[in-house]
């Protein structure tokens, strides 16, 4: 239900996109050629071209742009939590919900929410190592570096002997 969801939400998205560009193109056509209808920008028999176009842009997109990762941590979840907390709130993020199985993280600010079209949510599944992290594809990779990044940051503060061979 959910990937049906974001189809149809791209759907209007990639179309309010498209009618702005075409409506831009139109009124400097006017301004440069005088009368031109709107029709008349595209060739006769595009029409049905354009429509499954947008429909197999919208049915592609949300698996393309939303996925599941796995990352392994050092240790429990409970040893780690602090870490990712403060990498998310790092990156702009806050916790909306938490339980014993999964944290919720969306976006603080609004206009970065309203970009993504309010498919901000990162969702994070702590029932196991290592942790299924999902949600927008760029948003999953970018926390995904910042917390391997922070991990590693933590293990070689709490073993100082491996030194810079690990």
């Amino acid at each position: 239900m959910q990937y049906l969801r974001r189809s149809v939400k791209y759907l209007f998205y990639f179309l309010a996109i498209f009618f702005i560009i075409v409506g831009l193109v139109w009124l400097l056509t006017i301004r440069k050629s005088g009368q031109v209808g709107f029709a008349d920008l595209f060739q006769e028999g595009s029409f049905p071209k354009l429509v499954i176009f947008f429909l197999a842009v919208a049915a592609i997109y949300p698996s393309l742009g939303f996925v599941t990762r796995k990352f392994r941590i050092d240790g429990s979840f409970a040893d780690n939590r602090d870490i990712i907390k403060e990498v998310f709130e790092l990156m702009g993020y806050e916790i909306v919900a938490e339980d014993s199985s999964k944290m919720d993280f969306r976006l603080k600010t609004k206009s970065m929410r309203f970009s993504r079209m309010y498919e901000d949510l990162i969702s994070i599944d702590i029932t196991d190592n290592p942790l299924k992290v999902s949600g927008y594809r760029r948003d999953v990779e970018r926390i995904l570096r910042n917390l391997d990044f922070k991990v590693r940051e933590k293990y070689m503060e709490d073993h100082p002997e491996s030194g810079e061979d690990a």
